[in-house]
């Protein structure tokens, strides 16, 4: 098993060589901090056989292991596997427990990188170490445990997994550390539901039996008590855990019951499982006590985080009446309430909005759908067969709010290099921020799986039809589902929103602004729309909010789209669409492409002006040239009239890119030659040329400096 290169041709490691360096424990273990400052030492000689030759191993873990060791030693060659070659594995969607069969840890090692269907893993926590956990099992047998999407970053995972917790790992596995093939092994779980845990070590014993859940035991005043202290020191899932305890005691008084519900139910509201608070804590209670005030204040929360508020009004305004000089928070509600009514309505204060992403609030914002549009509706085609989209349900003016809605999850540009994984020019996420984003949604089922219909509605590439329960998280599908959905938006987005148009407001203007207006993730309303490059809508973000607004006048019946990626040229657009989703991408069949597929020629000249148009702006950067004198240097005068005379007569939204590009040259270098009157005429057909193809939010604005200048 030493001799790597006849174990493994990838030069993998053999499995009991990393387990014979990290398992590690028995009854009196110290624990993972003192084991990793121990001195480290080489192997006795009668483990030469399993372990490889010139590897130091720390002799407290052959000490401690040595029946382990023994057992690895006499099953050396029996079905021991490599590991497999397949770059990620992802678990499916968690089984209930009483269909799995309980597995050890020595049964598991035998084939890694391989998820173990049919069992499941009792465990107990001993320590942890900032990233992974040491847990141990029946037989004294330990293991480093990472669970992915399991807690936030802002989290403390030692509030859900605390020392000596008891838990079941469905359908485990185990793989190398950072999918290096290198590096030692461990076990890992990338689904929260494969995580049973429980709350006593003898519900965990029955579990283990096959026995119903045991009656609680200690006090409820006790567990109370706790679950109060748990809250005041912020651990809330904690606290929430003390009070359902209490709760389930058969012998739990009416006073015990009212606060503890109640108070679990804050829990929620602090955990953001708004369904929770609402459904399962308050009207419990109201109907003990129906002029309980903190609970009523509770629910009326819960309501408006679910865009309840025509009851979370009712409810407010009775407690105002109630206690008129009482709890100024229940007024502040009040106030949130009609703000956010006038947003249901299509009523946004954009630089308020703004103002609160620089100040880091969240504040919370309602979602808008205008009447004139049909979202999700089946779009009849007859060279391609129907397909789902959205429709203009009336005539639109150009400039109207069609939708709004905050992200159903997202990741700011402060996050992991979201920034820096990013196509920076064009907003498009790499794969490692779609792992991100996919982690939040997975998360966010796993509080709320409620939402898994909603999200789970969303068109994807796979075939997962078989899935009837849709609050189970089934993660193959929400990554297919954000590589096909997923949005991201950077400052040097083309498609930055013109806020004017939104709220007859001025512009963020800014670089630091504009910074804030980015991140990434999924909105599920607005991912219903479909793309065309000669798209009718533009979308654009206020921090994890998605405003799309029409660009133009949209007729009754009209598709209405938007642009998956800012003004590139027909060829980059293919070649990015091809390779969109997991799926293989897909084909835009808008007018401009259709015409570029079949006139190669005018494709050649678009790309040559992209390119000239860039090194020009470049000499700009780099050398301070005037941009007449860059135009001139980059392409000639003679080259631009031809191309310009080429797209003369074609329509307005296949010169959209082009024609503007060589126009604003034209206009630099009439301008440099002192010709200003005709270089004002260029910069006016560049804008007139950019507003016909595009609309108003790409068009006529994004010329005016230079018409403005010119005229000066």
């Amino acid at each position: 098993l030493g001799r790597r290169a006849e174990v493994d041709p990838y030069g993998t490691p053999d499995p009991l060589t990393f387990m014979s360096q990290q398992l590690a424990g028995h009854e009196d273990q110290p624990g993972l901090d003192s084991i990793m400052q121990r001195q480290r030492r080489g192997p006795p000689p009668v483990y030469q056989g399993i372990l490889p030759p010139n590897q130091e191993v720390r002799r407290d873990y052959v000490d401690c292991c040595e029946d382990f060791f023994k057992y690895l030693a006499e099953n050396k060659g029996s079905g021991t596997s490599r590991a497999s070659s397949k770059p990620f594995i992802e678990h499916g969607v968690a089984p209930s427990l009483n269909e799995l069969k309980p597995t050890t840890l020595r049964e598991v090692v035998q084939v890694v990188n391989k998820i173990h269907t049919d069992f499941d893993y009792r465990l107990q926590t001993l320590s942890y170490d900032g990233t992974n956990t040491l847990v141990k099992d029946d037989l004294g047998d330990t293991i480093m445990l990472s669970l992915y999407n399991f807690v936030r970053p802002e989290e403390d995972p030692m509030e859900k997994l605390p020392r000596q917790t008891h838990l079941a790992l469905m359908q485990p596995y185990m793989r190398n550390a950072h999918d290096d093939r290198g590096r030692e092994l461990f076990l890992r779980c990338d689904n929260p539901q494969c995580v049973v845990l429980f709350r006593t070590e003898a519900a965990w014993l029955a579990a283990k039996e096959g026995l119903p859940h045991p009656a609680e035991q200690e006090d409820p005043g006790s567990l109370r008590a706790k679950g109060n202290h748990a809250f005041k020191n912020s651990h809330f899932y904690e606290g929430n855990q003390f009070y359902s305890r209490a709760l389930e005691h058969p012998k739990v008084s009416e006073n015990d019951y009212v606060a503890c519900t109640s108070n679990r139910a804050e829990t929620y509201l602090r955990q953001e499982q708004w369904e929770l608070a609402e459904r399962d804590c308050p009207p419990a209670v109201l109907e003990v006590q129906p002029t309980h005030v903190r609970c009523r204040f509770r629910l009326a929360r819960a309501l408006v985080q679910l865009e309840k508020f025509p009851e979370a009004k009712t409810m407010v305004s009775d407690l105002m009446s109630e206690h008129p000089a009482d709890i100024r928070a229940v007024k502040e509600l009040h106030v949130d309430i009609q703000r956010l009514s006038r947003e249901k309505s299509g009523s946004y204060d954009i630089r308020g909005m703004i103002k609160e992403v620089k100040s880091n609030r969240r504040a919370f914002h309602a979602s808008f759908v205008s009447d004139a549009v049909a979202l999700g509706v089946e779009i009849p085609k007859a060279d391609i067969g129907s397909y789902r989209g959205c429709l203009a349900s009336e005539n639109i003016g150009e400039g109207a709010l069609l939708c709004a809605s905050k992200a159903f999850c997202f990741v700011p540009p402060s996050a992991h290099d979201l920034q820096t994984e990013m196509d920076l020019r064009w907003g498009i996420l790499s794969e490692g921020s779609q792992s991100m984003i996919s982690a939040e949604a997975v998360l966010l089922l796993s509080r709320r799986p409620i939402l898994g219909e909603l999200l789970y509605s969303l068109s994807c590439s796979g075939d997962y039809s078989k899935q009837s329960d849709l609050e189970k998280i089934n993660l193959a599908r929400i990554h297919d589902i954000v590589s096909c959905n997923a949005f991201g938006s950077q400052f040097e987005d083309e498609m930055s929103v013109d806020l004017a148009k939104i709220n007859g407001g001025e512009s963020a203007g800014s670089f630091e602004a504009n910074r804030l207006l980015q991140g990434g993730g999924i909105c599920l309303n607005e991912s219903l729309f479909n793309h065309s490059c000669v798209a009718n809508c533009s979308w654009s973000l206020v921090g994890d909010h998605m405003f799309i607004h029409s660009t133009r006048a949209i007729a009754k019946g009209e598709e209405l789209c938007i642009r998956y990626r800012a003004g590139s040229s027909f060829e980059d657009t293919g070649k990015a669409f091809r390779n969109w989703g997991i799926g293989g991408g897909f084909q835009c069949l808008c007018s401009r492409c259709t015409f570029f597929s079949s006139n190669h020629e005018l494709v050649e000249m678009e790309d040559e002006v992209e390119f000239l148009f860039q090194s020009a702006t470049g000499l700009v950067s780099r050398l301070d040239l005037p941009m007449g004198v860059a135009a001139e240097r980059s392409i000639p005068v003679g080259r631009r009239l031809e191309i310009l005379s080429a797209f003369q007569d074609v329509e307005p939204c296949i010169k959209c890119n082009a024609v503007p590009q060589l126009e604003a040259l034209q206009g630099a270098y009439l301008s440099q030659k002192g010709d200003v009157h005709g270089a004002l005429e260029c910069y006016k057909r560049a804008a007139e040329a950019s507003y016909s193809g595009l609309g108003a939010t790409y068009g006529y604005a994004k010329q005016l400096w230079r018409i403005v200048g010119c005229s000066m």
